[in-house]
């Protein structure tokens, strides 16, 4: 097995085998560094060349090789995230207990570090670019309201009415489906 005896001195128990890695990861996770621009993308850029590539493949070129036998539809560019969600959705794997949180274990270590990042320490690195003041914990989570309230994007449409839709499928069905149709 390998010793990781190079410690990171911003995360809390991130040890890496080489002194080279450790420097990467500090580059790219800490003090934010992409040199390697996307050439679809404006302003996108990563901090590792592998990464640029995964992400023109996955997001451009679409390439996802690696089908989950249990979702239709649900494919991944590696084996390895494949095996993640396998584990962590199927199996229900939940190997990363939270040190705050009693009781609290994430499917993998960097869902614990974002769990850890966004609810403990509070961290709001994801400006809303149209509200002043607005950030989110999660990039996923400034999707949303991106999608929804200024890009007006209703896509998920109510199947009694006739052009009624809405953004998100909670909204439509807890609080028009629900409400309007089953009377609940």
């Amino acid at each position: 097995m390998e010793r990781r005896e190079h410690t990171c001195r911003y995360c809390p128990g991130v040890a890496f085998g080489a002194k080279q890695t450790l420097k990467r990861h500090i580059d790219t996770v800490h003090e934010k560094r992409r040199d390697h621009p996307c050439p679809y993308c404006l302003g996108v850029a990563f901090g590792r060349k592998g990464d640029l590539t995964k992400h023109v493949n996955l997001v451009h070129l679409k390439l996802r090789e690696h089908a989950c036998p249990y979702c239709p539809g649900v494919a991944y560019q590696t084996k390895s995230h494949l095996k993640t969600h396998i584990e962590t959705v199927h199996e229900k794997r939940r190997d990363h207990a939270c040190p705050y949180c009693e009781g609290v274990a994430l499917g993998t270590k960097s869902s614990l570090m974002t769990h850890i990042k966004t609810v403990h320490e509070k961290s709001r690195d994801h400006a809303c670019p149209y509200c002043p003041g607005v950030a989110f914990g999660h990039k996923g989570s400034l999707k949303r309201p991106i999608e929804t309230v200024h890009e007006k994007r209703r896509d998920h449409a109510c199947g009694y009415c006739k052009g009624v839709a809405f953004g998100m499928a909670s909204t439509l069905k807890l609080k028009h489906i629900d409400v309007v149709h089953l009377k609940i």
